[in-house]
């Protein structure tokens, strides 16, 4: 999709990198991409990652840490 938005409106964007266990424990390491109009200083983690199996269900595998949202929202405040 970025890559549409980059080579037909000319807009140019950033491609973030979270791990999931970076901030919670409930979570497998899951390095995700977030892509935006701004830089953001998310975590990698460096801690082993879970198996699929020992985290609670297709919801949380599916769903996206509480604090990281509030991370990333808190970034785009501060800019």
């Amino acid at each position: 999709m970025w890559q549409w938005i980059e080579n037909h409106l000319n807009i140019k964007g950033f491609k973030n990198i979270a791990h999931y266990n970076a901030y919670s424990d409930s979570f497998t390491k899951k390095p995700t991409n977030f892509f935006s109009n701004k830089k953001l200083n998310l975590k990698k983690s460096t801690l082993k990652s879970k198996n699929w199996s020992e985290v609670c269900g297709y919801d949380t595998r599916s769903s996206i840490p509480t604090d990281l949202i509030k991370y990333i929202v808190k970034q785009l405040e501060e800019n």
